[in-house]
Formats: structure tokens, C-alpha cells, sequence
């Protein structure tokens, strides 16, 4: 296995080697709910090579500057797989004691961060959910940001005279709030290369390749240390309400029968119990 660390302001370059030599640990944290996150902890020496550093030159060199980009790469028999692809925006340093030795702490976030920065008024005038959210991601190309934004399966496309869309708030706060009015999720993972990153727009992602069997107590076989399950029964709620069609002034009956989701087991709970009803 071989790891790669490119750190810089846009485009990141390599780690200096003495940089590499002197990481403790990394630590890299994935989420499809909201900002994944990375920590990497580095030994660092008070004293440089010269003798006469007043501070850190780890510090004083000025790569791990707030909101530097670093992406972190793992080779498996020649294929890169990419753990990480952030924005540094936090630093600890532990100062040593008689020995001038200290401890580094660089932790950051994916570049999704950088979607959260700045609060928007802005009007999206004649475009439904989907094409605002591919235009919002698009306008950050500069991070490498690959849209894949899936269109939900009811589209309203909003006139001028009727309705105008209007974003409140950061880019980020918009595109989560346009994804949770349709069940939706809002994320980015980096890759498939590096310097890229997909941002994901659309329905949770439930179905995939099956993966390696989680075992538990099974000797030799065991791959996890500890696993929970947890079934909440009161979760599963139905919808149903009525609106009026303001094309034909009719009331239309509206009630939802199963979930648009993947079930997770032979035997949902929104079939097996009676599930709450919430009307509108």
C-alpha cells in the first residue's frame, strides 16, 4: 500500500518527503449525510535543520495554510483509490517538552465546505429543483466537482407569473434544503480520480455491489470488532392530505401506499405494523 498527499492552494502538489517522514496518522471520516472530514497528526521539531528556527518550520513553511486544499491517495496494486479530498480549516499544535518536540494537528473537511462560506439572496427564475441544484454545483468546478444529480419523479417547473425560487442562505444550505424536499440527500465523496470529487444529488444510496460478508465471532473469519442493529417501529409514517389542481380547480385526493425506497429486509415495518398517518 502507498499513500500520496498532495497539499496546496487550488491545484495541490506533493508533501515535502521530510513532511511525509514525520505523519503519525491519518484519520479519515466518510458521511452521506453531511461533511466527511479527515485528521492527520504530524510529528514536528522546534529546532531546524540549521539550528536557528524560532518556531516550527513546520508551521512557518506555510503549506498546511487554512483552506489549503490536501487530497489524500491510497495505491492498491497500481490502482489509486482516493480517501479524501478536503479544505484544511482547523490546526492544533501540542508544543514538546525538554526535547523540543511537538505534535501537528491538521484537520479538515471535504470541499464542500467551500459551498458554505457565503449567504446567497439569488433568484432561479423558470428552473425546477434539479436544474438550480446541477447549476449551483456546477459554478465549483474548480474543486474538480463531478454533478451527478438525479431529477426526482415528479418535476415542477415553476412559471415566472406564478412562482420565482428563491435561495436564502449559502449554496450549501440551498442545494440540502432543495434535496429534503424530495427525500433527497445532498454529498460529496472524492474520486473516482484524483482532483475530483462526485457530488451527489438525488434518492439515498441503498443498492450496490454486494460487498465482503460482515462475520462476527467466526474465529479467523472475524473482520468486525463490534456491530449494532437497530429497528425503530414508529419511524415508518404515511402521508395523506388532499391539493387542488389550480389548472382545474379539482381537489385531488393524495396518499402514500409504500415507500420509494429499497426495503432493507424481507418484511419493512410499514408493512408489519400499523404505521403513524400524518395529514396535510
Amino acid at each position: 500500500m502507498h499513500l500520496t498527499i498532495l497539499v496546496g492552494p487550488k491545484v495541490p502538489v506533493p508533501l515535502p518527503m521530510d513532511m511525509m517522514q514525520a505523519v503519525e496518522s491519518i484519520e479519515v471520516t466518510h458521511s452521506d449525510e453531511g461533511r466527511s472530514g479527515f485528521q492527520m497528526v504530524l510529528r514536528a521539531e522546534r529546532q531546524g535543520t540549521s539550528g536557528t528556527s524560532l518556531d516550527y518550520p513546520m508551521l512557518e513553511r506555510g503549506i498546511f495554510r487554512p483552506f489549503n486544499r490536501m487530497v489524500l491517495t491510497v495505491m492498491f496494486g497500481g490502482v489509486p483509490s482516493v480517501l479524501m479530498d478536503g479544505i484544511i480549516t482547523h490546526h492544533q499544535l501540542s508544543p514538546g517538552g525538554s526535547k523540543d518536540k511537538g505534535i501537528v494537528t491538521i484537520t479538515g473537511e471535504d470541499v464542500s465546505v467551500m459551498m458554505d462560506l457565503q449567504e446567497r439572496s439569488v433568484e432561479h427564475p423558470c428552473q425546477d429543483d434539479s436544474t438550480i441544484a446541477l447549476k449551483i454545483i456546477m459554478s465549483y468546478s474548480e474543486y474538480g466537482l463531478v454533478p451527478t444529480v438525479i431529477p426526482p419523479p415528479t418535476t415542477d417547473q415553476p412559471m415566472a407569473a406564478d412562482r420565482v425560487p428563491v435561495q436564502q442562505g449559502t449554496d450549501l444550505e440551498f442545494l440540502s434544503d432543495l434535496a429534503e424536499r424530495h427525500a433527497y440527500s445532498f454529498h460529496i465523496t472524492p474520486g473516482p480520480v484524483p482532483l475530483t470529487n462526485t457530488a451527489y444529488w438525488g434518492p439515498p444510496q441503498t443498492a450496490g455491489t454486494p460487498q465482503r460478508a460482515l462475520s462476527v465471532d467466526m474465529g479467523p473469519d472475524t473482520n468486525v470488532e463490534s456491530i449494532d442493529f437497530e429497528g425503530d417501529l414508529m419511524a415508518p409514517t404515511i402521508v395523506e392530505g388532499s391539493i387542488k389542481d389550480k389548472d382545474t380547480n379539482r381537489t385531488v385526493p393524495i396518499r402514500t401506499l409504500t415507500s420509494t425506497r429499497l426495503p432493507l429486509t424481507g418484511r419493512p415495518a410499514i408493512q408489519a405494523n400499523m404505521p403513524k398517518t400524518a395529514t396535510s
